[in-house]
């Protein structure tokens, strides 16, 4: 699972059980994600090789360590252990859709070089923060209007330099995962009180504007504390053209596929890092067609270097695409007891999410592949919540779809 919690609580995913709740036929976690994403999907293949009666055919039942976080560790497995020419994949979230292929999914980083200094005379340090957006899976919810909390700030402290507002950056954080949207972000800054004062009076304005575009979100607000001092800072002008940088590079949607109804790619700057001599920045993609992510890197590179002559962007962790199968049997099998089940056709799709299941439909090139779920919303976030009666619903199709497998 992706371990997620509100900003302010303090949880410990690897030793604490989580506080779980029932609401109008939903379950959830208190303050934390559910990892429904991807627990159900362990639940499943437990029940259905510890029961007895169950009629399928031999299986072979492959669960893969930390998907959510390092997804190619699937290649570490020697897929030559597996026999089957059949594969379900339960690791999707909504029950009236079938997929057959998934983008892929890797990381980019980008090095922008800097000096850090001592803070100028006279600034105090001061905490900009934006907390408790939606966030979300930086798949499945990349194309809703979602704000990137590290934006929302950039744009705030855009608006300040044009403003004539000197501050210092010290230190940014934001999102623990590549493949989670950002819904919490702090930026601790230098700066005198009178141009701090000018920030705080700036922010309700953008607030309004942020609000305005991103409709699918929560409140986006401004918090601001004073804050104990740092130990280095990156220059006043440097700070501005690292502010200028994050606020001009993409997120989101890069561009659209009108044939699959979903994006071509799309980038998750999810995580910013000073340390003595570089800003690092930390960016997800995902592409439904090989060759857009050297597009992306080319967008990164050509904004970094603008102002930082010697920067670098470095494409890491390349994913699969998985690519949908012409002559799928498993599919046609699904389809069929799926709509003998629900009484409405499946839809079949692509999936916006990368999934392991590309890593091996490059393996097993001749393997039908499908990949399916109950209903969840809210993945890789503390807002994650899983419809019970879907996730009922979804067991008995699996089982009679492998009582049809001959």
């Amino acid at each position: 699972m992706v371990g997620v919690a509100d900003n302010g609580i303090k949880f410990d995913f690897k030793k604490q059980p989580l506080k779980l709740k029932v609401s109008n036929g939903w379950i959830q976690a208190e303050g934390t994600s559910l990892g429904a994403d991807n627990g159900i999907a362990i639940a499943y293949c437990l029940a259905i090789a510890a029961e007895k009666n169950i009629r399928h055919p031999k299986l072979e039942i492959l669960f893969s360590a930390n998907e959510e976080v390092i997804p190619q560790n699937i290649n570490q497995f020697n897929m030559n252990l597996i026999k089957s020419k059949y594969m379900i994949n339960l690791d999707s979230e909504e029950i009236d859709t079938c997929y057959v292929g998934c983008v892929s999914f890797g990381e980019i980083k980008a090095y922008a070089p800097v000096k850090t200094i001592k803070k100028q005379n006279g600034f105090n340090d001061y905490i900009i923060a934006v907390k408790n957006l939606a966030g979300g899976h930086s798949g499945g919810e990349i194309e809703k209007k979602r704000c990137n909390a590290i934006k929302a700030i950039t744009e705030l402290l855009t608006i300040a330099s044009k403003e004539k507002v000197i501050y210092q950056l010290c230190n940014i954080t934001a999102a623990q995962f590549s493949n989670v949207i950002p819904s919490n972000s702090e930026f601790h800054i230098a700066t005198s009180e009178k141009d701090f004062k000018k920030i705080t009076q700036l922010a309700s304005a953008i607030e309004k504007k942020l609000n305005s575009i991103y409709t699918d979100d929560n409140k986006i607000k401004f918090e601001f504390t004073k804050t104990n001092l740092g130990k280095k800072y990156v220059n006043e002008i440097e700070s501005r053209k690292i502010v200028a940088l994050l606020n001009s590079l993409p997120h989101g949607v890069f561009n659209y596929d009108k044939r699959l109804e979903m994006f071509k790619s799309a980038t998750n700057l999810w995580n910013v890092e000073i340390n003595n001599d570089n800003v690092l920045i930390n960016y997800s993609y995902r592409e439904t067609t090989a060759g857009n992510k050297n597009l992306i890197k080319a967008k990164i590179l050509s904004d970094l270097k603008k102002d930082f002559k010697n920067g670098k962007v470095v494409a890491e962790a390349d994913g699969e695409i998985w690519t949908p199968k012409k002559n799928n049997k498993l599919f046609d099998i699904y389809a069929s007891v799926y709509k003998s089940i629900v009484k409405k056709p499946i839809l079949a799709r692509v999936c916006a999410g990368g999934l392991e299941a590309a890593n091996i439909s490059v393996k097993k090139p001749n393997m039908d592949i499908i990949s399916i779920g109950p209903n969840i919303i809210g993945a890789h976030s503390p807002q994650e919540k899983m419809e019970i009666s879907s996730a009922e619903k979804m067991y008995e199709i699996v089982l009679k779809t492998l009582e049809n497998i001959k």
